[in-house]
């Protein structure tokens, strides 16, 4: 069986949000064994190794090399280095943008990155088998009328609207993808709030593809999220428009099944760490052969 691992290592680490949604990245990966390396030694023998660019230490990453002269490194946002790295099989990857970004600090990263073959973003999507999408039961009433599970986003969009769930990940933890999909299946809406970053960088974030994973409506700051879904996702730029959109699909139940069946569609072949895992295993056959 082939192998993958997530490096998390004093050397190498990998911390918190970014490296619980690269170990959901991972278990995308089917038919592959996934790890979690801690040390030099764990890293041994994998034929494939999630580098991020928290630390980089170059001693720990020349030993890496030597070590494992045959692995496929994807290395998380390592554009700036690219001339000094030592490994015989890389692919550079970052943060998927539907349209170019526009913070001058991504610009000539995202344009440099284009100029590269070696080059694939990672898309963090829904934690899911595409055949178990659409087939989870949802309550007659969901329990909820909306929930959103990230950072403090647009709190006061949904601030006294009744039978909201709003879970901020920095005061209260993170959540399991288990728990966010039992908090979806709940709720009629799901929040796909972004930081004001991500909105102008036109990144998608893992909770708006979670959402219409399970079957919410999925209302969005993020224009860039409606172009990617073909409007399947909907986007709102004020708590005016948030719930005005809600009251809409409140009072009209068949456009809530419309929205549904379009996202179950969307996710099935675009939407889970599967597909994502898929196109990173393609990229690697058209650089390196039979991998």
């Amino acid at each position: 069986m082939r192998s993958i691992a997530l490096v998390n290592c004093p050397e190498s680490p990998c911390p918190w949000t970014h490296g619980a949604a690269c170990r959901e990245f991972l278990e995308g990966w089917c038919g592959y064994e996934v790890s979690e390396a801690k040390t030099l030694a764990e890293c041994a023998g994998k034929d494939w190794l999630l580098l991020s660019n928290h630390r980089i230490d170059w001693a720990f990453l020349d030993a890496l090399a030597a070590q494992n002269p045959n692995t496929i490194f994807i290395l998380w946002f390592y554009h700036s280095v690219l001339d000094r790295i030592p490994f015989r099989k890389w692919i550079l990857t970052g943060e998927h943008y539907v349209n170019p970004p526009t913070l001058s600090e991504h610009v000539a990263l995202h344009a440099r990155a284009q100029q590269i073959q070696n080059y694939w973003p990672m898309w963090l999507r829904a934690n899911e088998d595409p055949a178990r999408v659409g087939t989870y039961k949802r309550p007659v009433k969901p329990q909820y009328m909306g929930y959103f599970a990230g950072s403090g986003y647009k709190r006061d969009w949904v601030h006294g609207l009744p039978d909201i769930v709003y879970h901020d990940v920095g005061a209260s933890g993170l959540l399991t993808s288990q728990q966010r999909r039992d908090l979806a299946l709940q709720s009629l809406f799901a929040f796909g709030f972004h930081s004001p970053q991500n909105v102008a960088n036109n990144h998608v974030t893992q909770r708006v593809f979670e959402g219409m994973a399970y079957g919410c409506v999925v209302l969005s700051d993020n224009p860039a999220a409606a172009k990617l879904t073909g409007g399947i996702v909907e986007y709102v730029g004020s708590r005016e428009e948030l719930i005005d959109r809600m009251a809409h699909f409140v009072w009209n139940p068949a456009a809530v099944d419309a929205k549904r069946e379009a996202g179950y569609e969307w996710v099935r072949k675009h939407g889970t760490n599967r597909a994502a895992a898929k196109a990173f295993q393609e990229k690697a056959n058209e650089l390196f052969g039979d991998c």
